[in-house]
């Protein structure tokens, strides 16, 4: 029976890259192949960066403080796991579903919680390994351990991502208990989602700033030691301590043993608590809409009232606020960086590149690639009413501008004050990234409509639609990228405003071929689907 639970947990995970075009499974090839060799990569460099970040660390400690190199790995690993998992931990345990229908067959409900909790972890050790592993090799090569310090270094793995896992499945478990006692349970996971994602990055961003102050003391101070124990131990133990091992694997096995507990004792009242609904209605008079403003409501709807979707998807809108806050409260430090380019590159004014900054982080929020998949069994309903497929994907678009493009807006006037923009500069500095924007959002949409997941049981898996969210994020990045390429290639002949001139030319064809693309091919897709 484990065997079959397992078979089912990973093969869902798995069909969403073994689609037809009607977004039913088919043979899974050519969308795997894809995602593994784009997630193979974007794994390979991010590993690399950890490598390279672990090189830079470890020439800066002295015996007394090399504890902390592991104990900064270890918080830093932590909050990329958490940050990989935890929006997934409460969807996969508490609200899949297929909970109760596999509750009424005859299977042990500690069965059913071990595959989750055992597929769970499987993204723990993803996440958490894609900076312990080039964290462990650094090590080995650069921290010239001893030979029992280098084999805890390895074996670390083990209490680290048991404790990330506990950690994980703690936070599933209290986001579980404060949605029972509340009407709206998706709030309380989006913000909790939130403060878990804003956790990684102030630790990730302090992290640096720590490690040099209390590398400067010449010692680990006691508060550290005792406040921070797991990953203290973590750092004794990658010294050579038996003790630091011992206690490093005791409390990741336990914390994660506990977890397990309390999950395996609120798993059935979790899950099949009775969901009440209040009867009342409202007076009031109704208003009549278009049809185009309705479907509009509608994918606004289904956008704010799932917290998968938002965070995994519209999480970047957040960037887009903070990147111009932080030009503008660093503006003098970014003039001064203008004018040193401007000593390579004469006709630059610093406009065209703070745009592609603008552009990157706005590609990053893809509201439309998953909005087909997000439609699951509704499809049927769409195509039931007497609306054009054009006019489902004009809502979905405007869905995506209407959501990204007053950040855009607000970051491209942030980019025109610091860097001083001329007139076309200002003319260019609105009109490319919206027409940005626009591509970001036809882009995800045409892949959607082409790698459709239909049949889905957990909300996650028609978000994180693989093929269509991967290839629509990076492939976006992939295109500012070499278009940025191109910029480096024309500074040194072409001012600022001629380069976002061309840009939004470019942008605007490209736009243009997708729009029609939706307009016919897309539009004989969509009637398929269902």
């Amino acid at each position: 029976m484990i065997k079959a639970l397992f078979r089912k947990q990973f093969s869902e995970v798995f069909s969403q890259f073994s689609r037809n075009r009607n977004g039913a499974q088919s043979t899974p090839k050519r969308g795997l192949i894809i995602f593994l060799v784009i997630f193979g990569i974007l794994y390979l460099s991010l590993g690399f960066s950890f490598f390279m970040m672990s090189k830079e660390m470890l020439a800066g400690f002295t015996e007394k403080t090399f504890p902390l190199f592991y104990m900064t790995i270890g918080m830093i690993a932590t909050a990329v796991g958490l940050l990989g998992s935890v929006f997934n931990a409460y969807s996969t345990i508490y609200e899949a579903k297929d909970t109760e229908m596999l509750l009424s067959l005859p299977i042990q409900p500690r069965r059913i919680v071990f595959v989750r909790v055992t597929t769970l972890y499987v993204m723990t050790l993803l996440y958490a390994g894609a900076v312990l592993l080039p964290a462990a090799l650094a090590f080995l090569i650069y921290g010239h351990p001893t030979v029992l310090g280098g084999i805890n270094a390895i074996f670390l793995f083990l209490p680290l991502t048991l404790f990330v896992e506990a950690l994980t499945l703690g936070i599933a478990f209290i986001v579980a208990a404060i949605a029972r006692k509340v009407k709206n349970k998706k709030t309380v996971v989006m913000v909790f989602s939130i403060l878990i994602t804003l956790l990684f990055y102030v630790i990730y961003f302090k992290a640096q700033n720590a490690v040099t102050y209390l590398t400067s003391l010449g010692e680990i101070p006691a508060a550290a030691r005792y406040g921070l124990f797991f990953y203290y131990a973590m750092g004794r133990a990658a010294q050579g301590s038996p003790l630091g091992m011992l206690v490093a694997m005791a409390t990741g096995v336990g914390a994660f043993a506990l977890a397990c507990f309390l999950l395996s004792k609120s798993f059935i009242k979790f899950t099949t608590s009775q969901k009440t609904a209040s009867a009342k209605g409202k007076k009031g008079v109704v208003k009549s809409a278009s049809r185009n403003l309705a479907l509009l409501k509608r994918e606004w709807k289904i956008f704010s009232g799932s917290p998968s979707y938002v965070m995994n998807c519209g999480f970047g809108l957040i960037f887009l606020i903070a990147v111009p806050i932080f030009l503008l409260v660093k503006m003098e430090s970014m003039r001064q960086l203008i004018f040193s380019l401007a000593e390579i590159f004469p006709k630059t004014h610093g406009a065209a590149i703070a745009a592609s900054l603008i552009m990157m982080t706005e590609g990053m929020t893809c509201i439309t690639a998953p909005s087909i998949s997000i439609e699951g069994k509704r499809i049927y309903l769409l195509r039931s009413l007497p609306i054009s497929p054009t006019e489902v994907f004009r809502a979905k678009i405007g869905l995506h501008m209407a959501v990204v493009f007053p950040g855009t807006l607000f970051a491209s006037v942030v980019v025109g004050i610091v860097t001083q923009a001329n007139a076309l500069c200002w003319i260019m500095l609105i009109l490319v990234p919206a027409l940005h924007t626009m591509f970001t959002a036809c882009l995800g949409l045409c892949l959607n409509v082409s790698f459709p997941v239909l049949d889905w049981k957990d909300e996650m898996v028609a978000v994180k639609s693989g093929v269509s969210v991967l290839v629509s994020v990076f492939g976006t990045m992939v295109v500012t990228l070499a278009l940025g390429g191109l910029y480096f290639a024309l500074a040194s002949f072409m001012a600022d405003g001629f380069y976002l001139l061309i840009l939004g030319v470019l942008y605007a064809i490209g736009d243009y071929v997708m729009l029609s693309w939706l307009k016919n091919t897309g539009t004989r897709k969509f009637e398929k689907l269902g």
